[in-house]
């Protein structure tokens, strides 16, 4: 009976500490700024401790581009951050940037001391200053569709609508609509959740990996993907031309990039073989037009270029545009097809599996992975609804 009584009080001490530790969570990560957000809002970016322990290397960045869509620029942008203290927000609207924080009397002078303007909106301090609004971002039926009820992220970032892929390279979901994007900066490496409706894509079955390792200077590389039609008509130019080519192979690809070179493996079984080469002299035919002398009405002479795919031939599987320093190859084994544009050279290599799994503990057979000047962006698909960021 008195070990029964001990275990329920140490139970009930236990369980009083967790709801204590929840409570001081929720309210220390509570978002005291965005009720006095303008309704009309692009995006907005709630710090909950601020910028001041962001990196440097990303700190650099955000600057950059807070200058570049500003009136402020980078250098009293870096004095706010620094010497700000508490929440910070910034929030977009058609395309112009803006700061809030707490109005005290510590944040009005240091924004005064930069030289900047700003509008006291009740319990927030605003800067540069912004006309008067009448809806605040809380109001907003995209913003209430995305915010999470339970959030105790360092950062917090709500998008009306975004587009988190490059142009041309294989895309998880819709590039549109709202998002919730929810971020840590832990080790040097910055982690992001990404949640919205359609953002991601349906699992794909299997998981092929055929590319072991990737060059330590690589473009990009994708696993599992696909390479969807543009919406937008693409140009034939030689900069498109692996987009305007991998968007005809079916089923999922995994390809590696690096510079004007990549490796592309896809299935035999969803893929023909002389289709893809006939699509292909199409392209090259497109980029190599030849000449052609018409013969007017009038008796005058007009030249023509006409793509003559005709022109464009395998000899063992190889086709080459000397002008372009363009070669392609196929090759195939059991299972894969694969095409390469001229040779990929591994001066020094990255594991791929351990770099992946860096990222996703649990694991994902759908990857994007792109060099970018923070690092290496890691995106990996979860689900339709959510899709995982890392920045290494």
């Amino acid at each position: 009976m008195r070990e029964t009584k001990k275990n329920i009080i140490v139970a009930g001490g236990a369980i009083f500490f967790i709801v204590v530790g929840l409570l001081f969570l929720i309210f220390h990560h509570r978002d005291n700024l965005v009720a006095h957000v303008p309704g009309e809002v692009d995006g907005y970016l709630h710090a909950n401790g601020g910028l001041g322990n962001i990196e440097d290397k990303y700190k650099n960045s955000l600057n950059e581009w807070l200058e570049d869509n500003s009136s402020i620029n980078k250098m009293r942008w870096e004095e706010i951050q620094k010497n700000g203290i508490g929440e910070f927000g910034l929030f977009i609207i058609k395309n112009q940037m803006f700061g809030v924080m707490e109005n005290s009397e510590s944040s009005r002078i240091l924004i005064k001391e930069q030289g900047i303007s700003y509008t006291i909106a009740e319990k927030v301090v605003i800067f540069p200053q912004i006309s008067s609004f009448e809806t605040s971002l809380v109001e907003e039926s995209w913003y209430r569709s995305v915010k999470k009820r339970f959030n105790f992220s360092e950062f917090t970032v709500y998008l009306k609508n975004a587009d988190i892929l490059n142009k041309n390279f294989p895309e998880l979901g819709r590039d549109d609509g709202e998002m919730a994007i929810l971020g840590e900066i832990e080790d040097g490496k910055l982690e992001l959740r990404v949640y919205g409706k359609g953002i991601g894509k349906k699992s794909v079955s299997g998981d092929s990996q055929m590319i072991k390792s990737i060059p330590s200077d690589y473009s990009k590389y994708a696993k599992n993907m696909t390479f969807p039609k543009n919406k937008q008509k693409t140009d034939y130019t030689i900069e498109n031309f692996n987009y305007l080519l991998l968007q005809n192979l079916k089923g999922p690809i995994e390809y590696l990039e690096q510079g004007d070179s990549f490796v592309a493996y896809f299935s035999k079984e969803l893929n023909d073989i002389d289709l893809l080469k006939a699509q292909i002299a199409q392209i090259l035919a497109y980029l190599r037009p030849e000449e052609q002398i018409k013969y007017l009405p009038d008796s005058s002479i007009a030249t023509q270029l006409i793509a003559n795919p005709s022109s464009v031939s395998f000899e063992n599987n190889v086709t080459e545009l000397p002008e372009f320093d363009l070669r392609l190859e196929i090759n195939e084994n059991e299972d894969y097809f694969w095409l390469t544009r001229n040779k990929l050279v591994y001066n020094d290599s990255i594991e791929q599996e351990l770099f992946i799994s860096d990222c996703s503990r649990y694991g994902n057979n759908q990857v994007i992975m792109n060099a970018t000047e923070l690092g290496h962006l890691i995106i990996i698909n979860k689900s339709e609804n959510r899709v995982k960021v890392c920045v290494q």
